[in-house]
């Protein structure tokens, strides 16, 4: 599946609002779970073409064939509208509507709808990855920057790819699940603060908890900057590089300090 393109992301009015009361929740509690996808699901609605961290998920659709990814991605459409994810007209069917190039965002539930907006056009991309293990860094939380006008951090996108199979008697019919929170700047440094301390805690080989985040410049350029995390015994020691690639000097920080630091540079670079 599909030669349909993907779906145009501006929202319409009434998913906007929908989408506007979860950032706002979002905004009031520190975060708010959305609904969690399955890999297929993300692909049939061409999402896995949004990111750039999307590798693992793009190698697993592509290996499955023209004819699987087709039959499972029908599958997939009449999943997302049972589970009430896809809102469509009464007796409307989610495959032909799709076939006919008729599905559209006015038909997603507002959190799909988030999903996608934010994988479309982050700002900041933030990846978190351990340098040396490649291998396994698909499971590694990354995070999909929404602003409003004006370039204001509001939320992140919060994925998470697990290994728990999506399909029936523990099969990966569907591939594994994406776990989706959207999360305010604050909390997100939060996470990434205990996600380094989790990896560095359990690490024997590869290199430093090590998170970047990504940007579109307003001519055109990709910034970037980078966070080694060395955590221990409350302490964290902290080297920032920035878009040159050159590393400022290391600084150490307890964990208010480092959460402060990953929130200022979340917030800088939405700017």
């Amino acid at each position: 599946m599909c030669s349909s393109a993907a779906i145009d992301m501006t929202m319409t009015a009434g998913v906007a609002e929908g989408a506007e009361k979860l950032i706002a929740s979002a905004e009031r509690n520190g975060g708010v779970m959305l609904a969690e996808l399955s890999q297929a699901e993300l692909c049939a609605l061409r999402g896995e073409t949004l990111s750039l961290v999307c590798e693992p998920t793009t190698r697993w659709w592509v290996r499955l064939g023209t004819g699987k990814r087709r039959e499972l991605g029908h599958l997939a459409l009449d999943l997302m509208a049972i589970r009430g994810l896809l809102r469509l007209p009464p007796g409307a069917s989610a495959i032909g509507m799709y076939e006919a190039g008729q599905l559209s965002n006015e038909h997603l539930a507002p959190e799909l709808a988030i999903i996608l907006a934010a994988r479309t056009s982050p700002r900041p991309l933030v990846s978190c990855q351990v340098p040396g293990l490649d291998d396994l860094n698909w499971c590694h939380p990354r995070f999909f920057g929404m602003t409003s006008p004006g370039h204001r951090l509001r939320v992140l996108l919060c994925e998470v790819l697990t290994q728990h199979p999506a399909g029936l008697l523990g099969q990966p019919t569907l591939g594994t699940i994406l776990r989706y929170t959207l999360m305010t700047p604050e909390r997100t440094a939060k996470m990434i603060a205990c996600w380094a301390t989790a990896v560095a805690a359990g690490r024997q080989l590869g290199g430093l908890p090590a998170t970047t985040l990504l940007a579109h410049g307003d001519q055109g350029t990709l910034d970037q900057e980078r966070f080694q995390i060395e955590p221990g015994h409350g302490i964290f020691i902290v080297t920032r590089s920035g878009p040159d690639g050159r590393a400022d000097p290391p600084v150490m920080l307890d964990e208010a300090g480092t959460i402060m630091a990953l929130g200022s540079a979340l917030t800088r670079m939405a700017q």
